[in-house]
């Protein structure tokens, strides 16, 4: 069997999961980040975008479906052998209804207006929206 580490993902509202992997990436803020069993340790700020994780192969399942969910936020560590995944908000991507959110991002690219006081608001809520259709796609 490969190396494996346990990896967790939790949001406010509790643990969405916790499994063995062999290899996960992370939307981290500044881009992709994939992470294996012997990774240095990190901490890293999340960015909005796909958690994937892979787990391992078995007799029984030689070809495993890797989990994945759209994660909006956060922050990740890897220590130990251990990948904690603390989501600000976290969906499984099986959840994401694809059309609602491309309405969702339609709708918030509307919003946005030059010189609007809530421009940042709504450019989050542009990022939050791409995130989602990019992990239903």
């Amino acid at each position: 069997m490969p190396d494996t580490f346990t990896c967790s993902l939790v949001t406010p509202t509790g643990a969405v999961y916790e499994t063995q992997a062999t290899a996960a990436v992370i939307p981290a803020d500044d881009g992709q980040l994939g992470i294996l069993a012997h990774h240095a340790p990190l901490l890293v700020q999340l960015g909005y975008g796909t958690l994937t994780t892979t787990p391992p192969t078995t007799p029984d399942n030689p070809n495993p479906t890797p989990y994945t969910h759209a994660v909006l936020g956060g922050f990740a560590q890897f220590k130990d052998g251990k990948l904690a995944v603390l989501a600000d908000e976290a969906l499984a991507t099986t959840d994401i209804d694809q059309a609602e959110a491309k309405e969702a991002l339609a709708t918030a690219n509307a919003t946005i207006a030059v010189g609007d006081p809530a421009a940042d608001q709504k450019a989050t809520a542009v990022r939050r929206a791409r995130a989602l259709v990019a992990a239903a796609s």
